[in-house]
């Protein structure tokens, strides 16, 4: 866990990133105040609409759930992207670009190979590389979580479409960074009015796809559990109500994280409460990251 304090938009920002989930599963609150405000989330049971799990559950048994591998989550993410896939097909990322090549042979002489006895590499020629070879790189950033009104059902589809999305454009040949984003004012008791932004690392370039690494975006329960023990972990005295949300815009993201998510084309998936709108962003990011 780094955290850093810098001005974003002439506001004071703490910025917090988190290297996984298993970093914030492992880690133990030290503050006295988040030590007992996490026991008490560890063991106080909320209904479905509050972590969206089939019976009365607490963040506890959902750590736990995420720590050996949430199942049914798998099972969803894979039932998700098949139904996603069928309403906006991904095709391979097989874009052929051309590359000029010196070899033995080819289309044309390079004269000046050819006087100095360099028969090797006399010949001018066009070589075409898929992006196989070329491997584009795809940053999706997703803003999750709401305050105490919003149900479990309205909670869940940002994280929905960055899984789904980030599991087809890794079947399809894209390598893949995975960023969720949550954005608050007033998180620290005594920084009421500074904004928090906290950055969880989901999925690196070159990481091999884990299904059951994805799954857990798709609960409610990432942001009601993980993300709120990762607030809770801050050396300062949190707030009783952990902030309140404020609107984590592109531009915003940008300066954050670099101009164009610093290292790969950027996918932004803004906050989302409805299937519809999912998969109407869906449809607009395939768009985008194959045109």
């Amino acid at each position: 866990m780094r955290i850093e304090t810098r001005k974003v938009d002439k506001k004071t920002h703490i910025i917090t990133s988190y290297d996984s989930l298993t970093e914030i599963d492992l880690a133990t609150p030290t503050q006295s105040y988040n030590v007992s405000k996490w026991d008490s989330l560890m063991e106080d049971e909320r209904g479905t609409d509050w972590y969206g799990m089939p019976t009365r559950t607490s963040a506890g048994v959902v750590m736990d759930l995420f720590r050996h591998g949430w199942t049914d989550g798998v099972s969803k993410l894979q039932k998700e992207a098949h139904d996603f896939s069928l309403i906006a097909p991904m095709t391979m990322n097989k874009i052929e670009r051309p590359r000029q090549r010196c070899a033995a042979e080819g289309d044309t002489v390079d004269v000046q190979a050819m006087l100095t006895g360099d028969f090797d590499h006399m010949w001018h020629g066009m070589e075409r590389r898929t992006m196989e070879d070329l491997k584009t790189r795809v940053h999706i950033v997703t803003v999750i979580g709401g305050d105490h009104t919003v149900k479990a059902e309205q909670l869940k589809w940002s994280g929905i479409l960055a899984a789904v999305l980030g599991a087809k454009a890794l079947e399809n040949g894209y390598d893949v960074k995975i960023t969720a984003v949550y954005y608050s004012q007033g998180q620290l008791e005594d920084k009421r009015r500074e904004f928090n932004i906290g950055l969880m690392n989901i999925k690196r370039y070159d990481e091999s796809l884990s299904l059951a690494n994805l799954a857990p975006l798709m609960s409610p329960a990432y942001f009601r559990a993980v993300c709120f023990k990762g607030m809770l972990l801050s050396p300062e005295e949190c707030a009783s109500g952990l902030g309140q949300p404020r609107d984590f815009t592109k531009e915003i993201a940008a300066d954050v994280m670099g101009t164009g998510f610093a290292d790969g084309t950027p996918l932004w998936i803004p906050p989302l409460r409805s299937r519809e709108a999912t998969l109407e962003r869906y449809k607009q990011l395939v768009e985008e990251l194959q045109s």
